[in-house]
């Protein structure tokens, strides 16, 4: 019979690079397409009932006093599109409030999610150090350490370089 001496780990450092700076340029891609949809769902472009719309409504009510500025239809019809305008700017400014807030929450998430991927990564380095000290193989821990940057990686930009003692430094 066949009788494995060791089981090797293998990994190319440039190409886990290349995934991790992908992998984040992805992320920031999908954030920012997120954050544009939402701006546009807000305004509420291209459409007949969004900013353009009702900008429309209220100059065009005005070029109608214009004409006849003693009708009091035109009269009226100005105040209404004018208050229409200022409901509209009202529900724009809360709607960007709350988007900026759900933002800020977004982040604080985020940020509580790295800390606890990182604190991770350290208990992962000293079971690692620990393990090979002592002569064992740590190809688990190593796997679940890289799996954690990887994941890191969607959230912020990671750099990482390996001493010789098997730890990551992650910045």
């Amino acid at each position: 019979g066949v009788q494995p001496d060791s089981i090797e780990r293998i990994r190319e450092g440039y190409l886990d690079t290349q995934y991790r700076r992908e992998n984040q340029m992805k992320s920031m891609w999908e954030v920012r397409d997120s954050v544009f949809q939402s701006i546009q769902a807000v305004i509420n472009e291209p459409s007949t009932n969004g900013i353009r719309g009702v900008l429309d409504s209220f100059w065009n009510s005005w070029e109608v006093l214009n004409r006849d500025p003693t009708l009091l239809s035109a009269r009226v019809d100005v105040i209404a599109n004018a208050v229409n305008l200022a409901d509209t700017f009202k529900h724009m400014d809360d709607s960007f409030a709350k988007m900026i807030s759900d933002l800020g929450s977004n982040t604080e998430a985020k940020i509580t999610q790295a800390n606890t991927i990182i604190n991770q990564i350290v208990e992962l380095n000293d079971y690692i150090r620990r393990a090979e000290s002592l002569g064992a193989n740590a190809n688990d821990y190593r796997d679940q350490r890289d799996t954690l940057v990887d994941k890191l990686s969607t959230i912020v930009d990671v750099q990482f370089s390996e001493s010789t003692d098997g730890v990551y430094t992650v910045t």
